[in-house]
């Protein structure tokens, strides 16, 4: 429930000459509990901001205003559930009073994490973003928490999200909404901190979508084909301009051998054979192309952009590389690009265990190597999901599907950290956030 709004009359006089701040008024989102606007009123235009916290310490500020104006207006973003927060106004010349609005209590649907063991590397933070699944109900929530499991942020989508990613521009996030009884009806969805919402028509897009450095996105699109009389679900590279309009960069069947594997018998897309199931993607700026995972063909699939020609395929019975001590993997999600290989999450299977690992690729020789490898003491594994990601101080942060859990792994291979859901629950693909406020 929303607490009343506080309204402070005159704040401040200033002297003569010198703008007064007064009429300042803070109130809870009523669909973001962590949310706050707060809206005030200048005798003179200028530039103000607001200084924020949990104490009258403060420690946050909204940025300053773009403009000078007499009427203002900022959210304060990054606070936690049903707490004080202490907040002035801050002017060229004079601020307001410190005040306090307490924020209302986290909805019961949204998830809990546990801190299992807290996360150590600071650059895993501030805040970590990711989607959290219901797969028996298919319903998700979006989720910003701190290294500590506290939700600072959080949206709750009426359909399935796996991958969930922050806006470029710091001003939100964004995300393929899956309608799964309709695939037809999936949609290109952002939402700002504040909450607006913005929407773009992507029948049959699904799992995950980046943004691209020259503007608008790229994203996976189920494709169907009939091969051999029985109809084929395979997948498109699809890049989307704001607009809405769209471009083909690459089709898997036109540019991969159609192979029956466990997809006829393990999932259907609108009663068709799923075959590829592409599930992630990442640009490569190194030669300007997209690197693509695809689950049930065990493969990664190099693409170059402008042309959409396969400048290689890893992994799969069509592989142009051989792996080193046979040390392949599969099936497998969330290609990352570094210098010269590649990091994957495999899901593997239940006797070995899920993985992190990292491969050295040589294109002259055509050889793969496995350079890293980590599994969970447990040897927790999940057929469903999982993400990895490598800083530059060799850390690792990875996210485990099914088994709810959000992983810190040392540059020495040291669990460094770890996040887990209540039994039931789903994560999805984690990503770092450093702020909410642009150039922040």
């Amino acid at each position: 429930m929303t607490l009343p709004a506080i309204l402070l009359p005159v704040l401040v006089t200033g002297c003569a000459g010198q703008p007064a701040v007064f009429d300042v008024v803070a109130t809870v989102d009523p669909e973001i509990a962590t949310v706050v606007h707060v809206t005030w009123t200048t005798t003179e235009p200028e530039a103000d901001r607001v200084v924020f916290g949990s104490t009258d310490a403060y420690g946050l500020a909204t940025p300053p205003e773009s403009a000078e104006t007499t009427r203002h207006e900022a959210t304060l973003l990054g606070v936690t559930a049903d707490t004080d927060v202490h907040y002035s106004v801050v002017g060229a010349t004079e601020s307001s009073v410190d005040a306090v609005v307490h924020t209302d209590p986290l909805p019961s649907y949204l998830p809990e994490f546990e801190v299992v063991s807290p996360m150590e590397n600071a650059e895993m933070g501030p805040y970590l973003l990711t989607s959290t699944i219901t797969l028996t109900a298919d319903e998700s929530t979006i989720q910003l928490v701190t290294l500590a499991g506290e939700p600072v942020w959080y949206w709750r989508p009426d359909v399935g999200v796996v991958s969930v990613r922050p806006l470029v521009d710091g001003t939100g996030v964004y995300f393929i909404a899956e309608h799964t009884d309709d695939r037809s009806a999936s949609t290109l969805t952002s939402v700002t901190w504040d909450g607006d919402v913005s929407e773009l028509a992507l029948p049959y897009a699904h799992h995950d979508a980046i943004e691209n450095p020259g503007g608008g996105w790229v994203t996976l699109v189920t494709v169907f084909q009939d091969v051999d009389g029985e109809r084929v679900a395979g997948d498109d590279i699809v890049e989307v301009s704001e607009d809405g309009s769209t471009r083909v960069v690459w089709d898997a069947f036109e540019n991969l051998v159609v192979e029956q594997n466990a997809g006829w018998d393990a999932g259907t897309v609108d009663g068709a054979a799923d075959w590829t199931h592409a599930n992630g993607i990442t640009y490569d700026s190194s030669d300007d192309s997209y690197v693509v995972s695809l689950y049930f063909t065990e493969s990664v699939v190099k693409v170059d952009r402008l042309s959409g020609e396969t400048a290689w395929q890893l992994g799969g019975t069509s592989s142009d590389f051989t792996f080193a001590d046979g040390e392949a993997f599969g099936p497998q999600h969330a290609p990352q690009v570094t210098g010269g290989g590649l990091w994957l999450f495999d899901n593997s299977s239940y006797s070995r265990g899920s993985r992190l690992v990292e491969y050295s690729l040589d294109v002259a020789s055509s050889e793969a190597s496995l350079t890293w490898a980590w599994v969970t003491p447990d040897m927790d594994w999940t057929p469903v999901l999982g993400d990895v990601q490598r800083f530059d101080d060799g850390a690792v942060l990875s996210s485990w599907g099914l088994a709810g859990q959000v992983r810190a792994v040392s540059a020495e291979g040291d669990e460094a950290g770890e996040l887990q859901l209540e039994q039931g629950q789903t994560v999805g693909q984690v990503s770092v956030v450093a702020g909410f406020y642009p150039g922040g």
